[in-house]
């Protein structure tokens, strides 16, 4: 909620001035804590990600993703433009 809409729903109730300004801060801490959980949430999880890709390349160095086409090299197949037949 942002400060602007709490002070004015808190400006309805009998809070005093001291109360709304207190409100004002604890709400102000708790979005910036909410986002630095969610940046360490996001971060964690692009973390979590890295764990799978790095384990497979680990087991092989010098692979590429290409070089596992059906049991081929993708660089030992000969490029071939289709012809025309009249």
């Amino acid at each position: 909620m942002s400060n602007d809409r709490l002070r004015e729903v808190l400006e309805r109730t009998d809070a005093s001035a001291e109360h709304v300004e207190a409100a004002l801060r604890i709400n102000t801490q708790a979005r910036l804590r909410a986002l630095k959980q969610s940046f360490f949430a996001l971060s964690a999880l692009a973390l979590i990600a890295v764990i799978p890709y790095v384990r497979t390349r680990r087991g092989n160095p010098g692979k590429r993703w290409h070089d596992e086409v059906k049991g081929s090299s993708a660089r030992e197949q000969p490029f071939s433009v289709p012809t025309m037949t009249p």
